[in-house]
């Protein structure tokens, strides 16, 4: 069995599909997330919150904001079609 990464996400992105448990790959990414939204909300820079971020920290954050982007557009197009049929 398999697990779908996202049901909002990118379908290139959503499809993938991960063979273990996605909940203990989020309880482990947890952390690193908080971290990107807390940056979000201006609460801090990348450096504030690792000193020295692997290559996998920048990749992780790269994603995070690709996909909060996508997310966004998406969200817009829905509330833009949804206006335009009542």
């Amino acid at each position: 069995m398999a697990y779908r990464i996202a049901p909002d996400s990118d379908p290139s992105w959503g499809d993938q599909k991960v063979r273990r448990c996605p909940i203990a790959d989020m309880n482990r990414l947890s952390p690193m997330i908080a971290n990107y939204r807390a940056h979000c909300a201006g609460l801090g820079s990348l450096r504030d919150f690792y000193r020295e971020p692997s290559c996998a920290v920048l990749d992780l954050w790269t994603e995070l904001h690709t996909q909060t982007e996508l997310m966004k557009a998406r969200a817009r197009q829905r509330a833009h079609e949804e206006a335009k049929h009542g």
